[in-house]
Order: structure tokens, then C-alpha cells, then sequence
């Protein structure tokens, strides 16, 4: 099968393809029931697909709604450059979609239902105001002159484009030097973020208690110490979405200690600055945002209560 120049294999066209119909079909469906709904409701609404979305389209709104996953979600969040415009997640194909930064959810055999509920909700001002901490990118590029700003709802990583390749850079956090590094790359994560990329990254596993509490000798229901100390040492950088701070994790640092090298580091931090000798590297912003850097480019990352996100949720 050849779409838009590309060939497929007959399982993205037997399978896959129906998936993403009906999902895309799914999702289309309760939003024009959104959109009708609120029309009804006597307001003034305006439907863009996220992908459309730009900064000045935010402008004098009293009100975004997120409809998709959380990737919609954080493409959303992304554009927002005021925390005085407060953004409602709303999954619209939890069958399909965890959500985990969306508060409500629609299910398609009960759309009509959910819908009027969700905003006859909103109407009546049920609901409170809660704020998620974003960090922001900077990057000014010696050699191309660009200058960039980006903010973040999730997590920055960045390394060599062919992961395989060691990424190779120096890294300052508040103000101090911490030297030069060579790691498969470097991940800086928000609160919001926390609970997962950054948690899968340095997450003890029940192999890993088992294998140091072998060396300590026999313990008693070992099965739940090893359940007990794996979720307890995991969740220490889990931290809430609120706080003001951020987490960098050197991934699979240099070990071995050569004359100029550091081993790995990670910590919380307020700003931290990167300055690349990477070849090819790559930016990765919240899943959806790349910016190619090289040799000689540098960027910072920093945490301010301007950043922060006005987020909605309903009462119970």
C-alpha cells in the first residue's frame, strides 16, 4: 500500500490502519459533540486541531480544552505562554488512551451523557484550580544565531541522534560546574514528568534488591522486602507538579573515570546550563517537539512561577 510516498507493510494496512480510523473517527465525533454542546450552551468556542494551534490564538480566551490524549495534552500546554489561561484535559478515547494528564474522560457509547455532565460542571464553576510547574529550554546558538524558547510540561532529553553513539557535553547546575561528561544522554524532568520517563530510567527492580540482599544474608519474607525496598528507593524522585524545581538524570554515565570525564550525577535543581560536543545531537521535548544541536551550542533549562500552568479538575 503506497500513501503520501510511503509503502506500507500489509499489517499496518490490514491492522493498523483500521485502528487508526476508527480511533481518528472516535476522536472527531466526540469533539464535534463538544463543540456542539457548548454552542448550545449560548458560548463563544472556536475548534482547532492541535497540530493548528498557535500562541496567538490563546489570546483573550477565557478557556482551553484539550480533547485527544496526553499528547494533545502536551501539545496544548506547550503553546501556552501565560499561567493565566487554564487548560481542561478531557481524554476522548480512554479505550484506547491512559490519559494520565487529562481529569476527565468520555467514553463513545455514553459521549451525549458525559458531555452535558462535563460542562453543565463547568458552567456551574464545580470545580478548582490547580497549577503544574513547567521549566523552559533556552537556547541561543553561537553558530547559526537561532534563538529559542520552549516550554516544557514533561521532560527535555537529549542525546547523539544515533543513540547508539556516546554523547559527549559539559554540564553546569546553579551556578556550578560539574564538569564534563560522556553518558547516552542527559534527561531533565518536571514534577508532571517524575512519574514517568525519569521513573522507568532509574527504577529498581526486585532483581536488583534481591541481588544485594543475597550478599546480606537470610531475611524473612524476602519476597516483600524485595517488593517493599524497589518501590520505596524507585518513587524518591517522584515529586508533586506544583513545586518549583526540577530533576537531571546523567543517563548511563562514563564509569570508568578517564583523566577529564565525570561519573554520572543527578539532582534536583533551579537552572542548569549545557553546552554540546555533540556531533549530530537532538533536543526532545515532551515527546512531540526536536531541535538538531552540535558542536559548540549551548542551551539552559530553568524553573520561575511564570512558567506555571493554571489546570482544571472537577469536584467530587
Amino acid at each position: 500500500m503506497k500513501q503520501s510516498g510511503r509503502t506500507f507493510s500489509p499489517y499496518i494496512e490490514t491492522v493498523l490502519m483500521k485502528v487508526w480510523e476508527e480511533a481518528a473517527m472516535v476522536h472527531m465525533t466526540i469533539a464535534d459533540f463538544c463543540f456542539n454542546q457548548l454552542k448550545l450552551m449560548g458560548k463563544d468556542v472556536t475548534m482547532k486541531k492541535d497540530l493548528q494551534l498557535k500562541p496567538e490564538d490563546i489570546k483573550d480566551q477565557d478557556l482551553l480544552i484539550s480533547l485527544g490524549g496526553d499528547g494533545t495534552y502536551l501539545r496544548t500546554a506547550g503553546i501556552i505562554e501565560t499561567p493565566d489561561v487554564p487548560i481542561l484535559g478531557i481524554n476522548t478515547d480512554p479505550s484506547r488512551s491512559i490519559g494520565f494528564l487529562c481529569n476527565n474522560k468520555i467514553y463513545y457509547d455514553m459521549r451525549q451523557k458525559q458531555i452535558e455532565r462535563i460542562f453543565d460542571n463547568l458552567d456551574k464553576e464545580n470545580y478548582e484550580i490547580f497549577y503544574r510547574q513547567r521549566i523552559n529550554f533556552g537556547m541561543n546558538s553561537p553558530v547559526t544565531g537561532e534563538s529559542i524558547n520552549k516550554l516544557v510540561l514533561n521532560e527535555i532529553f537529549v542525546a547523539e541522534k544515533d543513540t547508539g553513539k556516546t554523547s559527549i557535553y559539559n554540564l553546569q547546575v546553579d551556578g556550578k560546574d560539574l564538569g564534563k561528561f560522556k553518558s547516552s544522554g542527559l534527561l531533565v524532568s518536571t514534577g508532571t514528568g517524575s512519574s514517568g520517563w525519569l521513573f522507568s530510567a532509574r527504577r529498581i527492580t526486585q532483581s536488583d534488591v534481591r541481588t544485594i540482599l543475597n550478599y546480606l544474608g537470610n531475611i524473612e519474607n524476602i519476597d516483600l522486602v524485595e517488593e517493599h525496598f524497589a518501590k520505596t528507593i524507585s518513587q524518591q524522585t517522584i515529586f508533586p507538579p506544583e513545586e518549583e524545581k526540577m530533576y537531571y538524570y546523567v543517563r548511563e554515565g562514563y564509569l570508568k573515570e578517564p583523566s577529564g570525564y565525570n561519573r554520572s550525577s543527578e539532582g534536583y535543581a533551579s537552572k542548569l546550563k549545557y553546552r554540546s560536543e555533540l556531533i549530530e545531537g537532538r533536543v526532545y521535548i515532551d515527546g512531540y517537539y526536536t531541535k538538531d544541536i552540535g558542536l559548540g551550542d549551548e542551551f539552559t533549562v530553568d524553573s520561575n512561577p511564570s512558567y506555571r500552568l493554571k489546570c482544571i479538575r472537577f469536584l467530587l
